[in-house]
């Protein structure tokens, strides 16, 4: 048997109810990525950006977390990161290579 293909409004709601929880303190960083993720391979960084902070935040801020996850995506080597994958681990990564190149988060060529 296939799991159940989630729609797009179901993770919209999913993302929204799991930020909506961290934000109250009521999740901590870890179940909120495990809400998350919850076996959904959909559920990434940037939809996460488009669906939750896209609604609620002003134009310059809503540029500065996508241009932030742009740096890390490069920094890291990858097109696309899960939640599962925004760990401590790979953040260290990128402040390396960030370091060892002697380049900022914000410097994306």
């Amino acid at each position: 048997m296939e799991p159940k293909k989630i729609t797009d409004l179901e993770l919209t709601s999913t993302i929204r109810e799991a930020w909506s929880l961290f934000e109250s303190d009521i999740y901590s960083w870890e179940e909120f990525c495990q809400k998350l993720n919850g076996g959904k391979p959909e559920t990434d960084v940037e939809s996460f950006i488009e669906e939750v902070f896209k609604p609620r935040m002003r134009l310059n801020y809503l540029h500065a977390y996508k241009y932030s996850y742009m740096a890390l995506k490069k920094a890291i080597g990858v097109d696309k990161l899960s939640f599962k994958e925004l760990n401590h681990d790979n953040i260290d990564k990128a402040v390396m290579t960030w370091r060892y190149e002697e380049k900022s988060p914000s410097t994306i060529e």
